[in-house]
């Protein structure tokens, strides 16, 4: 493979704080053959005229703002840049969430990891905690047409054990993809709006006969969880959805269709996990007929097939 180019695309909604702290790193890394697309995925505050005020001050490296009315989603506001740097013949597109920051030599790592390597569909490199810098969020993980994907190295100190393990998924937070990949498979499945993309794009890739690469010694920094909640009602509704989807879409129908009947009575049930393990961090969690009510409102929506935007959102889980 002989990857020169990289669009690096990254998506903005109501963060320009963030965005401008990555743009920051951005500029001080060793790779210089890229150009770099911001997505304002319908931002408020005035965010959208914020970052064409600071491309004015790019000089280093080419940068284009891309602007949504609406929020898109993280598929849909991703393929928005996507495409734009696919148009722009770039050889490999670099997702990069904007919570985080970068190491100087982070791209050419990734780089160099797909070039070196036969059958590549996807790098990930190794994704550290922003707060925590020497301990691991995670280096990737397996996806499988069951659960979506399982994560490797959260919450351990990085001392090379997951240097050469062999990986099927990589996280959407730092993900670069051949031009041909992207070109034979296709973009993110804008159905899911919000989590579970990654689960689909890297089971595509897997269908397909390619391979996911962890680069090494490619470091960023990520900044958990900082605006979604793992406990909120927007994340687990995603969550929840986005398995249901995933499953009925990568199994055969009866397969899928006992699953999901199957992962309903699962999911009650983890209500309790989850009120524990809120409790035990001093936060609040919905009570369990507000848990239930929302379960069911995932499976009302999956069955109806309702598609999902940002304001559907708004209104049914406000």
């Amino acid at each position: 493979m002989n990857i020169r180019s990289i669009g690096i695309v990254t998506v903005n909604f109501n963060s320009f704080n963030d965005t401008f702290e990555l743009i920051k790193s951005i500029e001080k890394i060793s790779y210089k053959d890229f150009s770099m697309y911001i997505v304002d995925n319908g931002s408020k505050n005035n965010e959208y005229s914020k970052l064409l005020d600071l491309k004015k001050n790019i000089h280093s490296f080419n940068c284009e703002v891309l602007h949504s009315k609406e929020n898109l989603g993280f598929a849909g506001g991703y393929n928005l840049g996507i495409l734009r740097a696919l148009s722009d013949r770039n050889d490999g597109i670099l997702i990069l969430s904007n919570d985080t920051t970068v190491e100087i030599d982070f791209l050419t790592e990734l780089v160099k990891t797909a070039n070196n390597n036969n059958n590549v569909g996807i790098v990930g490199g190794k994704i550290f905690y922003f707060d925590r810098p020497d301990i691991l969020w995670t280096v990737g993980g397996k996806v499988n047409r069951w659960f979506g994907s399982k994560y490797f190295g959260n919450n351990k100190l990085d001392n090379g054990q997951f240097d050469n393990i062999s990986i099927s998924h990589v996280s959407g937070c730092m993900a670069l993809i051949p031009r041909e990949t992207l070109l034979n498979i296709g973009l993110f499945d804008e159905s899911y709006f919000f989590r579970g993309e990654e689960w689909d794009l890297c089971f595509r890739i897997k269908k397909n006969g390619l391979k996911a690469f962890l680069s090494k010694n490619s470091k960023i920094f990520h900044k958990v969880s900082k605006s979604v909640s793992r406990y909120s009602k927007f994340d687990l509704y995603c969550a929840y959805r986005s398995k249901l989807l995933f499953v009925s879409k990568f199994q055969p129908k009866f397969i899928a269709w006992l699953w999901i009947k199957i992962f309903k009575r699962i999911l009650i049930y983890k209500y309790f996990y989850f009120s524990k393990s809120a409790k035990s961090r001093e936060l609040d969690f919905m009570t369990k007929g507000e848990y239930n009510e929302l379960i069911n409102k995932v499976y009302s929506d999956f069955y109806s097939k309702i598609p999902i935007t940002s304001n559907y959102l708004k209104r049914i889980l406000s």
